[in-house]
């Protein structure tokens, strides 16, 4: 914990002289950033950058996030995200589900937006420091007719985004309940994915596989396990810190990067330059 300190006192320095940053971050962001980084201090010097810059490149991700906003309410309806109180080898556990096949209810836009605000509760409101993130993805009520209302432009931002900029290391990721759309589903994703990511991949029939890797005691009851807490009252703690924190997530000074006053110029291309390069997905 004394190299972190030492070396979030020189990440905070380095943060006053760049004047293109956002400079009111808490001092655990920076933790985090460095921890994610294999702790060092150069790369999550880049990883800060990066991490504002493609925020505040996407607007249609971070921006106008509000829990109130129909599309958004009706996403959350049928969309459980989830972080467990249990940890697994140091490694925070999240799910992410449908709870209902009422795919009428789910709007591409509105759903991503709903993520990033799921993450910035993990990134901005807990100061908990782990190693990094378990995902387990249960598949069950998920069909074809999701996949349509899929936008790629969307699905390419989120990838590019948690894989490149988000300081929160990926560790596992389990497909639970695996239907027969699983293949066209990773069809779809794959393309925008890094090799080291897709090999996280692990994919389970049942829940009963799952258990080797996550155990009973860190899961919920709805996944037969012994934690006290069912997914439905994780939800609601989860909609109780999105309206407490509003104004976390409503904060514009971390979707803002003053190109202008950037040191060296843009380094970073055209990344999240491609609005409208991709369409929606057609399935046959």
């Amino acid at each position: 914990m004394e190299k972190i300190a030492s070396s979030v006192n020189l990440l905070k320095e380095w943060l006053v002289q760049q004047p293109h940053l956002p400079k009111n971050v808490p001092e655990f962001f920076l933790s985090k950033c460095y921890i994610a980084c294999n702790n060092s201090i150069e790369v999550a010097k880049n990883l800060i950058d990066l991490f504002f810059t493609l925020r505040s490149r996407a607007p249609d991700l971070f921006a106008n996030r509000n829990l109130d906003d129909p599309d958004i309410q009706d996403s959350f309806e049928i969309f459980d995200m989830i972080e467990l109180s249990e940890t697994v080898n140091d490694c925070k556990v999240c799910i992410v589900r449908l709870n209902s096949d009422n795919i009428d209810k789910f709007h591409c836009a509105a759903s991503v937006k709903l993520f990033t605000m799921f993450n910035d509760l993990q990134i901005f409101t807990d100061d908990r420091l782990c190693e990094g993130e378990i995902f387990i993805v249960d598949l069950e009520k998920s069909n074809l007719k999701l996949l349509t209302k899929i936008s790629l432009m969307h699905i390419k931002k989120v990838a590019e985004y948690s894989q490149e900029a988000r300081p929160l290391k990926l560790k596992q990721v389990h497909f639970v309940n695996v239907q027969p759309i699983i293949e066209k589903f990773l069809l779809l994703i794959k393309p925008f994915l890094k090799a080291e990511v897709i090999n996280m991949f692990n994919l389970h029939q049942d829940i009963e596989t799952l258990y080797k890797f996550v155990p009973k005691d860190v899961l919920p009851k709805d996944y037969g396990g012994t934690d006290s807490k069912t997914i439905p009252e994780y939800k609601k703690e989860v909609e109780a810190k999105l309206r407490k924190y509003k104004h976390v997530i409503d904060d514009k000074s971390y979707v803002t990067v003053d190109e202008s006053k950037r040191p060296i110029g843009n380094p970073y291309g055209d990344k999240f330059g491609m609005q409208g390069s991709f369409r929606t997905l057609d399935i046959d």
